[in-house]
Formats: structure tokens, C-alpha cells, sequence
């Protein structure tokens, strides 16, 4: 293990910089920590990214937050540095304070990652990984940090490949991991918006003469949030309903035709609806601690369509 990153002289100082921020406030600060937070990206990404993803999560889930950022390359590298995410309350005058680790390593010393990640998780508290690269994702040495996560939180939005991606997912899940796509997450409102059009009787009437959904996507492979709308319709009204496709210059997933003998009904989504923030949907993963299982049903039913 490299001799200038270990988890003792980590944990060192944390302990300094707790120290330093009560010296720095009379009032005092509040350590918050309610879950070890991971997230990892390429070291090309900004940077800046993170740190505001972070100063925006944390207001709602408290937590250590470690920050891995990985080249790619050869040669061994392994950098970290500390510091505190802080805000002040509305009308309160102590600060509430999150610490946060930013660590930068080469591809070749993910492995010395991980037992200094291991030393580093907030004891007896959750640990949920963000990982915001598909590179790092799909990557062999990366599969022990997503094992050392109890929720790991992927995002097959972009992929060249969304059916390698799903198909990873899955093999994750199948060895018991509890690993979420945020391309899932990002059709809440989505099926939303689709069960209240339906909510209607006169409407859900209609459905009966559906035998084909057609589901507009962006341009390009079809992206994974249109394999999971057309997997989770199909196990919604039955496998008599036969899912196809048409691309289109706009968000992954921007309208939904419900098409039969006598019936056309289409339901076009509002670009907010369609194309959440990552924060918003990051929220919301974070709050659920419980594995989706008809997210299960929705990931083998969209691999058997792709």
C-alpha cells in the first residue's frame, strides 16, 4: 500500500479537520454522517460535478462521502485528500457539517482502493456506490467495490451497448447484489403519468383492442429506459401486446403510442417528465434501501427484447 495514502493517515485527518472546523466556529458544528456515500467517476469528468451533485444530496442524506475518481492507463497511482461539505440551517447558527474523501487512482491500484475504502466506511451505517462512469462499471477490477456496496447505483443512459449493460446489471443481481440503473429511475415519472392517463374508466377501457405499444426514443441504439418501458408495459397488459420502436431527435424516452383495431392513443411526455435531474433521481435511489423486485421482472423482460 502506497506509504503517502493509508487509512490511518486518512482517518488522521479527518479527526484534524473536525478539530480545525470547531476552532473556526463559535458556535460550533454538527457531524452529520447517516451512510457511507461512494461515488465514483473517470478523472476526466469535471470535477466540479461531484462536489455539487454532494452539496446537493447531502442536505437529505447526511453521509461520509468518498469521491473516487480513476484514469485510465497504465502506472500506479493512489492520491487522497480530506474536507467538510457545510451548510447553515435556515434561522439556525450552527453549521451542519459532512465530511468528504477525494481519492484519485490509476486503474492498476483499484485493488489497493478497495482496502482503503474498506477502512474508511462509516462503522455500522449503509453503503451505497454511485457510480457515474459505464467504463468503471463494466470494468473487472471494479467488480470488488461494487460487491463491498449494499446498493450500487449505475446509469446506462448513453451506453453504446445498453444490452451489455443491462446484461451486467443483471449478472450483478443475480449473485445477489442489489444494483439499480438510474435509467429505471428516470421512467418513475413516466409510468406515472401513463397509470393516471389510464386511471381514467373510459380510457382503461380502450385497452382491451391495444395489441401494440410504440414507444419514441432518442436517435440510435435503443437506449435502455425504452427497453425498460416496453418490458414493464408488456408485463402490464399482458404478453398479447407486442412492443416496437421509432427513433426521433429528443430525450431517451419522449412519447408512448398505444395502438390496436380502432384505437390509437398516445401519450407524449413533458421534458421534465422525461429527462429528470440526475440529483432528483439520486434522491430518490437513496432513499430506498429495499431491492425493486419488479425491477427484476422489468430487467429480464427488457434483455429478452433487445
Amino acid at each position: 500500500m502506497s506509504a503517502a495514502v493509508s487509512p490511518e493517515g486518512i482517518l488522521k485527518e479527518l479527526s484534524q479537520l473536525w478539530v480545525s472546523l470547531g476552532k473556526e466556529d463559535d458556535a460550533g458544528v454538527l457531524r452529520a454522517c447517516a451512510m457511507t456515500l461512494i461515488m465514483a467517476a473517470d478523472e476526466s469528468e469535471d470535477s466540479a460535478i461531484a462536489g455539487e451533485m454532494l452539496a446537493e444530496l447531502i442536505h437529505e442524506h447526511p453521509s461520509r462521502a468518498i469521491v473516487l475518481r480513476v484514469r485510465s492507463g497504465e502506472g500506479a497511482a493512489l492520491e487522497s485528500r480530506v474536507l467538510a461539505q457545510c451548510w447553515m440551517p435556515f434561522g439556525k447558527r450552527q453549521q451542519i457539517c459532512c465530511e468528504q474523501v477525494e481519492i484519485t487512482s490509476s486503474e492498476t491500484s483499484l485493488a489497493e482502493v478497495r482496502r482503503v475504502l474498506m477502512a474508511l466506511l462509516a462503522p455500522d451505517l449503509p453503503v451505497l456506490l454511485v457510480c457515474r462512469s459505464l467504463r468503471l462499471f463494466l470494468l473487472e477490477a471494479f467488480r470488488p467495490l461494487i460487491a463491498a456496496a449494499g446498493k450500487v447505483i449505475a446509469d446506462s443512459r448513453g451506453a453504446a451497448d445498453p444490452v451489455m449493460v443491462l446484461a451486467a446489471i443483471a449478472s450483478h443481481r443475480g449473485e445477489g447484489r442489489n444494483v439499480q440503473d438510474l435509467a429505471w429511475t428516470r421512467l418513475t415519472g413516466i409510468r406515472q403519468e401513463i397509470a393516471a392517463h389510464f386511471d381514467r374508466p373510459e380510457e382503461a377501457a380502450r385497452l382491451s383492442s391495444v395489441r401494440r405499444v410504440e414507444i419514441t426514443h432518442a436517435t440510435g441504439p435503443v437506449p435502455a429506459e425504452a427497453l425498460y418501458l416496453a418490458a414493464w408495459l408488456r408485463h402490464a397488459a399482458g404478453p398479447q401486446v407486442v412492443p416496437s420502436f421509432a427513433a426521433a431527435e429528443g430525450p431517451p424516452v419522449s412519447q408512448v403510442a398505444f395502438l390496436g383495431d380502432g384505437v390509437e392513443i398516445r401519450i407524449p411526455f413533458a421534458a421534465a417528465i422525461a429527462a429528470p435531474r440526475d440529483c432528483e433521481l439520486l434522491h430518490e435511489e437513496l432513499g430506498l434501501a429495499a431491492p425493486d423486485s419488479i425491477y427484476d421482472r422489468v430487467l429480464a423482460g427488457a434483455l429478452s427484447l433487445a
